[in-house]
């Protein structure tokens, strides 16, 4: 609570002059149940019904029971306009970021606009290599199986050692018989290049890497995975 010497001293001579046990203040008010709060609290509740990831689903329940007693927000859009981060919420900011980001739906996109939002950016190549892997699985015999991350062969073998280890993407086997080994790249093939010397813009470390996993994959027969 603080006492304000300012513009409050004519009031108080003028209205509180005979009444000396009253004074005219000027006092803030904390409480935990204020729109910042509420939103992130509702934010983790639906994170915890989204999210697969054990370890996230533990950090959001632990964040969840520091705001155990914060209601819910009710009402997102309201709660949005009413966020105020003045000079001590500063910190709360890249919080709200993430809990409008949430609740809204929205897509954290590049492009030109007028608001600002956390990045969230992904490895496309290990994004592919998911792709291509649930949709090739649907596709092969009920004989066949598809083997992600093979990881039995290696590339030397030296005074009964093994050494660099040959983990090629996705291997297709039927029974313990290799019959295809496939290695996911994230780029695209360059048609209006398809002389000798451009070659497609094809990588000649792709093709070495390709060849050392069909050497010791496809030759390797009957091995375990």
């Amino acid at each position: 609570m603080h006492f304000v010497a300012g513009c409050w001293v004519a009031k108080q001579i003028s209205q509180n002059l005979v009444r000396r046990d009253r004074f005219f203040t000027e006092h803030d008010e904390f409480s935990q149940d204020r729109a910042e709060n509420r939103l992130i609290h509702t934010a983790l509740r639906h994170v915890l019904t989204l999210c697969r990831s054990q370890e996230s689903q533990r950090v959001a329940r632990e964040l969840g029971f520091v705001f155990a007693d914060v209601p819910l927000s009710v009402d997102v859009a309201l709660d949005i306009q009413r966020i105020r981060l003045d000079r001590g919420m500063g910190y709360y900011e890249s919080a709200l970021d993430w809990a409008k980001l949430i609740l809204q739906g929205l897509s954290p996109i590049s492009g030109m606009g007028k608001h600002h939002a956390p990045s969230l950016l992904f490895p496309m190549e290990a994004l592919f290599e998911a792709y291509v892997e649930k949709h090739l699985v649907k596709q092969l015999r009920e004989d066949f199986v598809l083997k992600a991350q093979a990881s039995s062969q290696h590339l030397v073998a030296h005074d009964d050692q093994r050494w660099f280890r040959l983990k090629p993407d996705l291997l297709v086997k039927q029974k313990q018989t290799t019959r295809l080994v496939l290695d996911t790249k994230w780029k695209l093939l360059d048609a209006a290049k398809k002389n000798g010397r451009e070659k497609y813009q094809l990588s000649q470390a792709d093709f070495y890497q390709l060849y050392a996993y069909g050497h010791h994959y496809l030759t390797a027969l009957g091995t375990s995975y």
